[in-house]
């Protein structure tokens, strides 16, 4: 009876619960991930697609990052690197920083709604400027 009381109970373990992925380090294989298609793109296209394949990338990552801050502000539960992406912008607002609020609290709240919406529109004017940039060429 090394793991059980005299009842029979399962005794809890005294180890901390496990640590999530740090942000860095989601960001970092985001990015990683981007290289790696970028590459493959200009290899297998003999270097003349890897900027559109580099562009719909960061196209695809902005959708994503604005898909999961309206999930979070609609109080929707996510996925630890889903979570990583809803920060980016909710960051500015203070949720999901270790002096602000966690990121659950950005459910309904009109500061995340300004937030979603400057981060929708900056990715469109960064999208779009990239794309000017890339057809000018």
């Amino acid at each position: 009876m090394s793991k059980s009381t005299a009842k029979g109970h399962r005794k809890k373990s005294a180890a901390p619960p496990a640590r999530g992925t740090n942000d860095a380090a989601i960001y970092g294989g985001l990015l990683l991930i981007g290289a790696f298609v970028t590459f493959l793109a200009a290899l297998l296209s003999e270097g003349e697609l890897w900027r559109e394949v580099a562009l719909g990338y960061l196209m695809a990552l902005a959708v994503l990052v604005n898909l999961y801050t309206w999930q979070a502000w609609r109080g929707k539960r996510l996925a630890r690197w889903q979570q990583s992406l809803a920060r980016l912008p909710l960051r500015f607002a203070g949720y999901g920083t270790r002096g602000g609020q966690p990121l659950e609290a950005a459910h309904g709240s009109q500061r995340a709604m300004m937030m979603l919406l400057l981060s929708v529109a900056t990715s469109m004017v960064l999208i779009v400027g990239l794309t000017l940039l890339l057809i000018q060429e």
